[in-house]
This record gives structure tokens, C-alpha cells and sequence, in this order.
């Protein structure tokens, strides 16, 4: 076994996730920069009729994501479980088959994208006012979704082989390509927001290059990338699309919901009211950020340890993550109660009714975001330990269950309040669901364990 591959199964888990946390913390924090950065450039210099526009095309990027997570999280999940066994070549042919698949998953939708621009934005909610600016980021966008699987996605495949600060390195070098590419398309060249757009693109262009680099000829990979193993076993991507397909549905719905509200927002706020919900997102996109980094972190030492049958290990890992998202989501959740002015004033200009209208609105959605926390690394557990169904029905609970009927009986009474209403109340109740499942599982856990003991005992 390598030194990298070791220290997951050896090293103190204090130790471990020190190492594997805070890089992925840098690494999310600049990927989720992305759109965000985008906003704050358009907000400042085109206008808020264009943040609206963003919002409207913002499902596109998610489910652009989904997949990315779909393919990177599933072989990830595989590759460290792999790695625990000591099954090295089983690993590198997973890591064969999650290129394969990016690849030619992203070939099928620019092609297909690129076709059907038109409809899909009339799909999403664009309206007369939004549809110009959304066409022009959407049609520049389309055409880099294949470097977005091969940056973002295989993110995640360097982290599960054990190299959380090449993955850090990563999204360092596209974030920072893409705020200092933002700067001169849109201020330097006025080119609006197919500067932006053209931004994100190089930036996830040169993201992707440095990936390849590191699977193919960097001496820091624990795993290569063959050309033998890009062809495709269908039994490996099965498998790994179905422990992928937790966090792909969680994305997907994401989407769906947004779709959804924004035509709710449409009916009783227009556009006024989508540019502050995009706004919102936003904002809350930089609050769950750090569960994002946390279960990036814990998901190949979680994985590795379980396939290694170190339970007591598994057990230490999770705790130390619950414990660290409660810390860090209650000084986010205060900050951002504190302090909302503070932060919407990066978005929004000289806009009374915008400014209230979103400051009234974060209070509302935030109110319960501790829980999210809690959801969250609950689920990637289950997902990390390849018990995709349940992760599965636990991401759908919250997203899809849950959030969207309450949005549409809570919109029908209060309006535009009953829409911002469903999102802690859908938070509150997958949280309770998902601590059942949480503790009938840890129970489990508990009795793996002692059974190994005794097993080390008997040896």
C-alpha cells in the first residue's frame, strides 16, 4: 500500500481531517466563487435585470454539477473503498471508467444543449426582459460543460485517491482564473455577460488541463489513468453511478426547484422578486459551503476505513465532522443575522425594494440552516459507506418531498412570505427523519465493531 493510501487508515483522525478539510474548505470556497463572483461583477456593472437572467439559467450549471457529482463522487466513493481493500488496479480501472464517462456524457449534452438553447430557457422561466442576457451566457456556457466534469468532477476522484491539496491546487488555479478573467471581460473589455460566461469557460479549460496532467504524468498520483481502462465496464459504472446517484438526484432537484420557484416568484413578484431570490441563493450557497468542504473531506477516510473494517475510526471521522459543520454552520447562521446589510450591498446597488425585499427573505430561508448541517453530513455517511439508497431517499426527502409541495401550499396562503416559509420548515422535518435513519445506523455500526474486536481477540 503507498504512503498516501496508509496515512488514511493510520494516521490520528484529528490529524486526517485537518489534512483532507481544509484544503477541500479552500477548494469549495473558490469553486463556489464562481457563479457568485459572476454575480457580484454583473451586479455592480450591468445591472439587476442581468443577476435575474443568471437565476433563470443558474438550473443549467446545477445539473451540469450533478452529473460531475454523479460520475466524481460515485468513482471516488469506489476508489477509496478499493484503496481500504489494497485493490489498486480495481482502482485505476474505476478512475478509467469515471474519464470515459465524462467524456462522452459531455459530448451528448453540448450537442444536444446547442440545439435546443431556445426551449430550454423558455423551459426555465425566461422572460422577455431576461431572455436576451440568459442567451448570451447560456450559448458561451454550453460549450465548456465537458471541461466543467473534467475539472469539477475529477476533483473528486483526486481527493478519494488521497491527494486533497492537489485537489485545493485545482480549484485555486480556475477560481483565480476566473476572477481575474471576470475582471477584464466585464470591466476592462464592457463585454457584459458573455465576458462572464467566456470566463468560466477558460477557467475550467485550464482547471481541466491541470487534471489530466496530475492522472497521467504527475509522480504525486496514487493511481494513473491507462488508456486500457477507458474502456467501458458496465458493471464498475453501475456501480459507481449508483452511489453517485445521491448526490446527482440532490443536484437535480436542486434545479428542479429553482425551475419551480422561479415561476412561483414570477406569478407574485416578477422579476424583481427572482433577482432577489439569485441573490439569496447566492449568499446561501457561501453559508452550506463548508458542508460541501467537510464531507469532501471525510468521504475518502470514511471510505477507506470502512473498507478496511476500521469501525472505530469510521465512528471518530463522523462525529469529528458533525461536530465540526455544528461549530461552523451557528457562526455563519450569526454572522449572517447580524450583519445582512453587510452583505447584500455586494449585490445590490441603489435599489430600495430590492434591498428589502432580499434582506427580509435571507432571515426567513436561514432561519434553520444549522439542521442543513446536520442533514448533510449525515447523508454523505450513508453515501460514503456505498448505501446509496438511503442517501438517496434522504436528499430527495428534503429537496424534492418536502420542499416543493411546500412551496406550492405555502405559496397558494401567504405569497411571496409562504414560499420563503418552505425552506427551514422542509429543514426541520428531513432533519428529524434523517436522525432516525442516523441512529438505527449507528447502532449498526456499534455492532461491526464489536464483532471485529472480538474477531482481533480470537486472532
Amino acid at each position: 500500500m503507498s504512503h498516501k493510501a496508509h496515512i488514511l487508515g493510520e494516521l490520528p483522525i484529528s490529524n486526517l481531517m485537518i489534512k483532507f478539510i481544509i484544503p477541500a474548505f479552500i477548494g469549495s470556497f473558490i469553486f463556489t466563487t464562481y457563479n457568485i463572483v459572476d454575480r457580484i461583477f454583473i451586479g455592480q456593472f450591468v445591472g439587476g435585470i442581468a443577476i435575474a437572467s443568471l437565476t433563470i439559467i443558474f438550473p443549467m450549471f446545477i445539473i451540469s454539477s450533478a452529473i460531475g457529482m454523479l460520475i466524481g463522487i460515485g468513482g471516488g466513493a469506489l476508489i477509496s473503498i478499493k484503496l481500504g481493500e489494497h485493490h489498486k488496479e480495481e482502482a485505476e480501472k474505476i478512475l478509467g471508467n469515471a474519464f470515459f464517462l465524462f467524456i462522452i456524457v459531455g459530448l451528448i449534452i453540448t450537442i444536444l444543449s446547442s440545439i435546443f438553447i431556445d426551449k430550454i430557457l423558455i423551459s426555465l422561466g425566461a422572460s422577455d426582459s431576461t431572455f436576451g442576457y440568459s442567451k448570451q451566457y447560456s450559448s458561451i456556457i454550453i460549450y465548456g460543460i465537458i471541461f466543467v466534469f473534467l475539472s469539477f468532477g475529477v476533483n473528486s476522484l483526486i481527493r478519494a485517491e488521497g491527494n486533497p491539496k492537489i485537489a485545493m491546487k485545482t480549484m485555486m488555479i480556475s477560481g483565480i482564473s476566473n476572477l481575474i478573467l471576470d475582471f477584464l471581460f466585464i470591466i476592462v473589455f464592457k463585454m457584459s455577460v458573455t465576458g462572464a460566461a467566456l470566463a468560466t469557460v477558460l477557467a475550467m479549460f485550464i482547471s481541466a488541463l491541470w487534471n489530466l496532467y496530475h492522472f497521467t504524468f504527475s509522480s504525486k498520483s496514487n493511481i494513473k489513468l491507462k488508456l486500457k481502462n477507458l474502456i467501458p465496464d458496465f458493471k464498475i459504472i453501475l456501480r459507481f453511478l449508483e452511489i453517485g446517484l445521491s448526490p446527482f438526484l440532490l443536484q437535480i432537484s436542486n434545479s428542479i426547484v429553482i425551475i419551480f420557484l422561479n415561476k412561483i416568484l414570477f406569478k407574485y413578484g416578477g422579476d424583481l422578486a427572482i433577482t432577489s431570490i439569485g441573490i439569496i441563493n447566492s449568499i446561501l450557497l457561501f453559508i452550506t459551503m463548508p458542508i460541501i468542504a467537510i464531507n469532501q473531506g471525510s468521504q475518502p477516510i470514511l471510505g477507506f476505513n470502512y473498507g478496511a473494517k476500521k469501525y472505530d475510526r469510521v465512528k471518530k471521522t463522523l462525529l469529528t465532522a458533525i461536530v465540526t459543520g455544528l461549530i461552523i454552520a451557528t457562526i455563519g447562521f450569526t454572522f449572517v443575522m447580524a450583519f445582512p446589510e453587510l452583505i447584500l450591498r455586494l449585490f445590490v446597488k441603489e435599489d430600495k425594494n430590492l434591498f428589502e425585499m432580499a434582506t427580509h427573505g435571507l432571515r426567513l430561508v436561514i432561519s434553520l440552516v444549522i439542521l442543513v448541517y446536520f442533514q448533510g453530513i449525515c447523508v454523505n455517511y450513508f453515501q460514503s459507506i456505498g448505501k446509496a439508497k438511503i442517501s438517496i431517499f434522504l436528499n430527495l426527502l428534503r429537496q424534492v418531498i418536502l420542499l416543493l409541495p411546500l412551496i406550492l401550499i405555502l405559496s397558494s396562503i401567504f405569497h411571496l412570505n409562504g414560499v420563503l416559509m418552505a425552506f427551514p420548515l422542509s429543514d426541520l422535518i428531513a432533519t428529524i427523519v434523517t436522525s432516525i435513519f442516523f441512529i438505527v445506523e449507528i447502532r449498526k455500526l456499534n455492532s461491526k465493531h464489536l464483532a471485529s474486536v472480538k474477531m482481533e481477540g480470537i486472532g
